[in-house]
């Protein structure tokens, strides 16, 4: 009995650190940072951003995992602005043949946007559109492209899309 009345004492007085934080103590994480690819999602970019590329245009990626078995991926090539990671805030981005594809998964709408602090710099023009615009769906059992670029796309609605043979999915 006394072994539990001195854990439960040492219990007490070690988390009495955590009950004492002022409320305002928010946790800071790094914002946003440099990730790597796997080979196929990598070799999927690159064939992106040869399709559509051009050099005042920043490129993103959507991550949509609908169900352990489903995924679609939204690749957008867009005009740059100088407010476009103020307005978009992304967290993470990676290189792909020397350009930044900042991802997008959610998460940013979670973001304190008051303290995010890029680390980044990117490529200014005047004015931000969509050049273009294609989804990579993975299914259980087969996976396609979908061209967006003539529509209005949203990457993360419940939508189906129809295939489009655009390339061929690397192996």
């Amino acid at each position: 009995m006394r072994n539990y009345i001195v854990i439960f004492l040492l219990l007490l007085g070690g988390c009495s650190h955590f009950t004492d934080r002022p409320k305002t103590d928010i946790s800071q994480e790094q914002l946003i940072g440099k990730i790597c690819l796997n080979s196929k999602t990598d070799s999927i970019l690159r064939l992106f951003i040869d399709k559509y590329h051009c050099d005042s245009c920043i490129y993103e990626l959507y991550i949509d995992k609908k169900d352990p078995f489903e995924y679609k991926l939204t690749m957008r090539s867009v005009l740059s602005t100088e407010s476009y990671l103020q307005e978009n805030h992304p967290v993470n981005y990676a290189s792909v043949a020397g350009n930044l594809v900042f991802i997008y998964s959610g998460i940013e709408d979670f973001i304190d946007k008051n303290a995010y602090l890029p680390t980044v710099d990117i490529k200014k023009s005047s004015k931000s559109e969509r050049i273009a615009s294609l989804s990579y769906i993975i299914l259980k059992d087969t996976s396609y492209f979908a061209d967006n670029t003539t529509i209005e796309d949203f990457p993360f609605i419940n939508a189906t899309q129809m295939p489009t043979v655009i390339f061929e999915a690397p192996k």
